[in-house]
């Protein structure tokens, strides 16, 4: 009999009955639910806690190399005639800079009225003594043909075609400036009649440093003042004072960044180990080894003693790094200011030693073997296990819940004989009683 029809025989509300008992059935396996949730949630909390812990990791290893904290910045008294920027192994200085020439590229335009050759030839170019660039053209080649087949040659020239009073000319420009980048064109076979006259000569730029000169091909000048770069925009009347100083903006963004990261990590590991006495509710990693193990290890770099720091600045605190009551960091510009400007070197020091401390510590924590790796493999491990037994757990209950249905639908024909029986016996009862009437 179909369980739809249990009860038609009995009279029994057995459809809820057989609910109720497999209801109770199915206890154990939502305990084990229950249990699997927790799990995938407590998997769930490691993965933030890596990933802030990633992120505190690379404002960390922004700061571990102290050759990568300097940076300078150059003031001209004529801004128009440069622009300066500074890096690593830059020294803090005043000097005399005069611009006398530019770094110019050099131009070549042809005549006007270039008509299209009925035969075949060539273009070479030819920088000084070196071997010629030879550049084949056909018959009939207009000057655009000839302006593709020049910068599809990559021979070290660019070309392009400007449209003047009388007409259309060819330009070809050296893609690099300075002298050395000079360079003559000659047309042979139909396209020796294509002439090219000089626009502009390219030559050095030609500076002084203090009165020292220097020449470059460019106009952008590394390194003649160690660790800055000069990019000339125009030459000088007269000397100009350029000062490099230390640019301390650029490692101030990177010291704010790395305590917002470390405080990311202290406050996700709060909100998921708090207790709320309250409501007595506890956070998914209350009671957590794996987070006090984090906590500790960060705790350790923070608070401990580091070889290779500045004697004058032995501490992150000396920079302008302190804990609050919290185990938050604060940071006090001022304090860093001062630091900076009293001994750069001594703080970029300390900072990258206990920077590169808490990269090596957070490494090892968020690492294929670290106690985060290792506590999520666990637990993932055991939700698996959950998964299997919760599997064999349902294929059971099947079985239990077809016994059931067997045991009601025998017990429902039974009850619908008996009951036939009885008002069949109770019809024979009646005709008897009314025969003795």
């Amino acid at each position: 009999m179909a369980l739809s029809a249990l009860g038609v025989g009995s009279g029994l509300d057995v459809n809820n009955i057989l609910t109720q008992l497999m209801a109770i059935e199915r206890m154990p396996q939502q305990r084990l639910m229950n249990q699997q949730k927790t799990i995938e949630s407590q998997i769930s909390a490691l993965g933030r806690v890596k990933s802030v812990l990633d992120n505190f990791k690379t404002a960390s290893a922004a700061l571990s190399k102290a050759e990568n904290l300097y940076s300078f910045k150059g003031e001209l008294s004529d801004a128009s005639v440069a622009r300066v920027t500074g890096g690593a192994g830059a020294v803090a200085g005043n000097y005399r800079l005069e611009i006398s020439k530019l770094a110019t590229h050099h131009k070549v335009a042809s005549d006007p009225g270039f008509a299209p050759p009925s035969t075949s030839g060539t273009l070479e170019i030819q920088f000084g003594s070196n071997t010629p660039i030879s550049i084949a053209l056909d018959a009939g080649a207009s000057l655009n043909d000839v302006r593709d087949a020049i910068n599809s040659a990559k021979a070290g020239v660019s070309a392009t075609i400007i449209n003047g009073d009388d007409g259309p000319q060819l330009m070809i420009s050296s893609d690099e400036s300075g002298a050395a980048k000079q360079f003559t064109v000659t047309g042979t076979g139909g396209f020796s009649s294509l002439n090219f006259e000089t626009k502009e000569t390219a030559q050095d730029a030609e500076l002084k440093i203090d009165n020292i000169a220097i020449t470059s091909a460019s106009n952008t000048v590394k390194d003649a003042i160690t660790g800055i770069t000069l990019e000339l925009t125009a030459t000088t009347s007269a000397p100009v004072s350029l000062k490099v100083t230390n640019d301390t903006a650029p490692l101030k963004e990177k010291m704010e960044a790395f305590v917002k990261a470390y405080n990311d990590v202290r406050s996700t590991i709060g909100e998921l180990t708090k207790f709320d006495a309250a409501n007595k509710t506890a956070g998914v990693l209350n009671g957590d080894s794996t987070v006090s193990t984090v906590l500790n290890q960060m705790r350790n770099v923070l608070t401990g003693r580091h070889d290779g720091v500045s004697g004058a600045f032995p501490t992150l605190v000396s920079l302008g790094i302190s804990s609050n009551a919290d185990g938050t960091l604060v940071f006090n510009e001022s304090v860093f200011n001062s630091a900076t400007a009293s001994d750069f070197a001594g703080v970029a020091q300390t900072l990258s030693t206990y920077t590169a401390a808490f990269e090596k510590a957070v490494d090892g924590l968020t690492s294929t073997n670290g106690v985060i790796a290792n506590r999520t493999n666990g637990l993932t491990a055991t939700n698996k296990s959950l998964t299997d037994r919760m599997e064999s757990m349902e294929r059971l209950l099947k079985q239990v819940e077809d016994r059931y249905r067997k045991q009601f639908t025998a017990l429902d024909s039974l009850m619908g004989r008996l009951q036939s029986t009885s008002n069949y016996l109770m019809s024979q009862l009646s005709s008897l009683q009314k025969g003795w009437s």
